[in-house]
């Protein structure tokens, strides 16, 4: 979807007029960042990385088991029984098996958590780009995309406010 509000969003730049196009106040957000700057989006992906890091420890175990009996099966392949091989072998693909299933599974995990994550910041992201619209007159506030975006200019980017505009707001609480 965003690629192609990119794509919509490029003709529709080129159609306003150099005079216009000058007097259009534009900036650019990346979210995710902003959540990343905030210290309620700190403590959460905070959070989140301590919660992972045990499936992470126990990826790496396996995957570390993994290459030390693929290591061993090579080096002891010549004095091993055909049968014994062929075990080991079959052990080797059953754990490579169950690598990639628990990696992928950790990984949709994660990605859901950032999404919840996303979906539970987009209220107090949109309340602070509203402040920000209110008191610096912005006409347009894209979201980026590094894969849309080549070059965005520092001065249109307001992420850094809107992670102090995040910051500000959960203050008083």
């Amino acid at each position: 979807m965003p690629k192609k509000l990119a794509w919509w969003l490029f003709p529709l730049a080129m159609i306003v007029s150099g005079s216009a196009a000058a007097e259009m106040k534009i900036a650019v957000l990346n979210v995710e960042a902003a959540i990343a700057r905030s210290d309620e989006g700190k403590a959460a992906l905070d959070k989140l990385q301590k919660e992972a890091e045990p499936e992470q420890a126990q990826l790496k175990a396996l995957n570390d088991s993994i290459g030390e009996q693929n290591n061993k099966l090579q080096k002891d392949r010549e004095v091993m029984s055909q049968s014994e091989s062929a075990r080991i072998q079959k052990e080797l693909e059953d754990k490579r098996i169950d690598l990639e299933f628990r990696y992928k599974k950790f990984q949709k995990d994660l990605k859901d958590k950032q999404q919840s994550l996303l979906e539970t910041m987009e209220p107090k992201i949109q309340a602070a780009v509203n402040d920000i619209i209110q008191t610096e007159g912005y006409d347009m506030i894209m979201r980026v995309n590094p894969a849309v975006f080549i070059y965005v200019n520092s001065k249109n980017d307001i992420t850094a406010r809107v992670a102090e505009k995040l910051n500000e707001k959960k203050a008083p609480q």
